[in-house]
């Protein structure tokens, strides 16, 4: 039995589902359909490289290396860029895009130096859409789940991880080596536009501007008021503002 001082944790509003809204659960989805691709890539690529374009374990660690490099150093340049908000939409979308399409194309590499370019340029996709969709689901997400939002997030991350070796393992036994790549491109979504799917405010509250004229929801005094949001004792719409 709760105390009369003890909150409800903000995590677990009534009627939110697991997945929190459409828009997180798009991301979500888009994370696991993403990472089963690359990782069906990441399990076959030795294979591919040493068996059927001849060559080195040296050639591969050195195309492994450049390519965790750089997507450390698109992640850093594509930061600022993921404050916009209509350019973090693009960013992320055409990253999650081209990453399926630069490694999918490494089915088609016919040596060692065109398989390598072709894992960079997915590996600098892949590291430029992320602080763009870290930006665009702390934008979808309510207020009172973030941690839950970013939660689906990492969890459709994990299970891609999880089901890509082995997607690969059954791809490479019936269809081969080089087709394993090019199926990498199936897998793949992208959560619709956030203006499509806004994070909900509150029910029974409304957020009022801090620069509105002539409020000052901190000291107005009414039941409720505190911070930026009124909340009504006598309308729990969150279409309408309260009658102030």
């Amino acid at each position: 039995m709760e105390g009369a001082g003890t909150q409800r944790d903000p995590g677990l509003t009534p009627g939110r589902p697991p997945w929190v809204s459409g828009g997180v659960a798009g991301i979500g989805a888009a994370s696991f359909f993403s990472d089963a691709g690359h990782e069906i890539a990441t399990a076959v690529l030795p294979s591919f490289v040493t068996g059927t374009l001849r060559g080195s374990a040296g050639v591969l660690g050195i195309i492994e290396g450049l390519s965790d490099g750089l997507l450390g150093v698109a992640k850093l340049l594509a930061g600022p860029a993921a404050n916009d908000p209509r350019g973090r939409v693009r960013i992320a979308g055409g990253g999650y895009l081209l990453t399926g399409v630069f490694t999918a194309a490494i089915g088609l590499a016919a040596t060692v130096w065109q398989a390598g370019v072709l894992r960079a340029a997915a590996w600098v996709c892949r590291g430029a859409r992320g602080p763009a969709r870290d930006a665009l689901l702390a934008s979808l997400a309510p207020e009172d789940a973030y941690g839950r939002s970013f939660g689906v997030e990492r969890a459709g991350d994990n299970l891609g991880a999880v089901a890509g070796p082995l997607l690969a393992s059954l791809l490479v036994a019936t269809v081969g080596v080089r087709h394993a790549f090019c199926s990498r491109s199936s897998p793949g979504c992208w959560p619709r536009r956030p203006s499509a799917s806004p994070a909900p405010v509150p029910r029974g509250s409304w957020p009022v501007p801090a620069s509105a004229p002539g409020w000052d929801s901190a000291a107005s005094g009414r039941p409720g008021c505190s911070g930026s949001f009124c909340r009504s004792p006598c309308s729990s719409s969150a279409t309408s503002p309260p009658p102030c």
